[in-house]
């Protein structure tokens, strides 16, 4: 093609895309080549088709501007752009191409940044030129004593004093005034060793608030009330001290009894066998969500073993109508949906409780699938749940200042519009599988021959969660990286 592209298609939008009757094969609006409609042709809103040469080429000619169609100019989403078009194109030309785009959006948010990036030149200024006056007041300080020392040092502690004050935070270590007071607090170490109490020895001090007494920081060896500790001096063993500071290190006290408890694996959410206390692993603060752990469940499976859990009557339990799930799970307010959402596990996981005839390992897997549900809302979703206000003001001011070149600003933009979109693919993914299957779930238990009848829905669940599986695979081909492996029941 001599001419320009956008000029050779001018005359031929209007026409629609040709079909030269063989099977399979397309004519293209743009160079009406025939080609393969399956591999080498995409299809727009407006039903016209263009091959993959064509758009490619379309795409790199219009540098300011989203994919868009040659004949309707409707943007093509991202994900039609890598399902499409050839891999080699994707990771050279329009990799390149897109990274400059991407640039190029940020560009009209530079004048903003400017007073900032001025501020952040002036504080770097400031801090270098205090860190000189520390430098110079040390060497002075060393020198012999004399009047003539004294004042030098004098004028320059005013200085500092002076200084210290103006110097603002750095733009890149901004917090609030509440975030940079960490106050003390006490946590729990171990229930206290004396027999007669029923205190717990608490950080930093490790003395039980109750009776007064006191444990070894180094070892946890009992040591008793301060005049206990003054007639029997204690002395570290290598080997104790070595196993309590393992132990300090490799476990978390429950909130609640303050047993100690390993993570041997999995997520953040640990829950305590002593006294069925839901906590965080990473905060050590009891838990309000859904329990989704797994020992959590075993318990649950072994009393309903035993029958130890509680009948209740069917009547007060179905308070959930068969209409509620669509308000459940589209509901607006986030604090709201995740109480709906707990209360409706509950109306599942009780109802199920109260199927006798259904079969112990068909409870079991349906248990399984429940707290699994229960982990991607609690845990998955958050994590892939993207920061729509999160910007890139991170990159424009060190750009601005010089700290990074424009080739490493575009290639960290490819890379985190890559990760994004990943992210969305993933999300809603998510979302589909967590009401897809309590959807299921629901039907199920309000299914009359539900007992006689769960093979149909073990299936269904199997068939959904390997075409689920299948979307995924998808994602990981279409935007690199490690795959999502859904659960095995």
């Amino acid at each position: 093609m001599n001419s320009s592209l956008e000029n050779s298609i001018c005359p031929v939008l209007s026409i629609e895309s040709l079909d030269n009757g063989k099977s399979g094969m397309i004519v293209c609006i743009v160079c009406c080549e025939e080609v393969r409609k399956e591999d080498n042709s995409i299809d727009c809103y407006c039903h016209v088709k263009c091959c993959t040469s064509c758009l490619q080429q379309w795409i790199l000619s219009n540098p300011d501007k989203d994919p868009t169609c040659v004949n309707c100019q409707r943007i093509i989403p991202q994900d039609t752009i890598y399902d499409t078009l050839d891999p080699s194109f994707l990771k050279q030309d329009y990799m390149r191409w897109r990274s400059k785009f991407l640039f190029q959006k940020e560009k009209p948010y530079f004048m903003d940044d400017m007073e900032e990036v001025v501020q952040e030149l002036k504080r770097r200024q400031q801090t270098q030129l205090l860190q000189e006056w520390y430098k110079e007041r040390k060497k002075l300080t060393k020198k012999k004593a004399t009047p003539e020392r004294q004042v030098l040092v004098d004028a320059l502690e005013k200085k500092i004093q002076e200084l210290k004050p103006s110097i603002p935070l750095s733009i890149f270590y901004r917090k609030t005034i509440e975030e940079r007071k960490k106050k003390e607090t006490k946590t729990m170490v171990i229930p206290c060793p004396h027999e007669e109490c029923r205190g717990y020895i608490l950080q930093p001090d490790y003395e039980c608030a109750l009776c007064e007494c006191r444990v070894c920081i180094e070892c946890l060896e009992f040591l008793g009330k301060e005049e206990e500790q003054q007639q029997h001096k204690h002395k570290c063993q290598k080997e104790t001290r070595r196993t309590a500071q393992k132990i300090l290190q490799e476990t978390r006290p429950c909130p609640q009894c303050a047993v100690r408890i390993y993570q041997i694996s999995g997520c953040d959410q640990m829950w305590c066998v002593c006294c069925h206390c839901t906590f965080s692993w990473k905060t050590g603060q009891k838990v309000v969500e859904t329990t989704h752990n797994p020992h959590y469940y075993e318990w649950l499976f072994s009393r309903q073993r035993t029958n130890e859990i509680n009948e209740t009557n069917p009547e007060q339990e179905n308070n959930i109508q068969n209409n509620n799930i669509q308000n459940n799970l589209l509901c607006p307010n986030q604090g709201q949906y995740n109480n709906q959402f707990q209360d409706y596990i509950e109306h599942i996981r009780n109802q199920l409780y109260l199927m006798r005839d259904l079969p112990m390992n068909i409870y079991r897997k349906f248990l399984d699938v429940i707290r699994w549900v229960v982990h991607i809302q609690h845990i998955d979703l958050p994590y892939f749940r993207v920061d729509r206000l999160k910007t890139n003001k991170d990159l424009r001011l060190k750009y601005l200042m010089k700290e990074m070149e424009e080739e490493d600003v575009e290639r960290i933009l490819y890379k985190r519009e890559k990760k994004r979109m990943k992210k969305d693919a993933i999300y809603d993914i998510l979302r589909v599988i967590v009401n897809s299957i309590l959807d299921i779930l629901y039907r199920f238990i309000s299914d009359n021959n539900s007992s006689s009848n769960y093979a149909l829905y073990t299936i269904e669940i199997d068939t959904f969660l390997e075409h689920v599986q299948e979307m995924l695979d998808n994602i990981q081909y279409r935007y690199g990286g490690k795959t999502f492996v859904l659960a095995q029941f």
